[in-house]
């Protein structure tokens, strides 16, 4: 979805992820895998622009029955996102 800012006539992109529902018996190379596909192709594509902004919005279950493995599995998968 664009939409136009109102600050400079930027265009705003949004990319909503939902219901991940990442869970400790998940494959940590399989998701890391799946979101460097999601980083690389369609999060390149969305902001090859450097003059706009690109908002990422997770929402949803981000991980399964709400354990403190599935969360530590979680910030693993978001490290692709946010590096630290």
């Amino acid at each position: 979805m664009d939409i136009k800012s109102a600050h400079g006539g930027k265009i705003v992109k949004l990319l909503q992820i939902s219901d991940l529902n990442i869970n400790s018996s998940n494959n940590i190379e399989n998701l890391n895998h799946r979101a460097n596909t999601l980083h690389k192709a369609p999060l390149k594509q969305l902001h090859k622009n450097d003059e706009d902004e690109l908002v990422l919005c997770f929402l949803g279950d981000m991980i399964d029955k709400g354990k403190l493995e599935n969360y530590k599995v979680l910030g693993q998968v978001l490290d692709h996102f946010f590096p630290p």
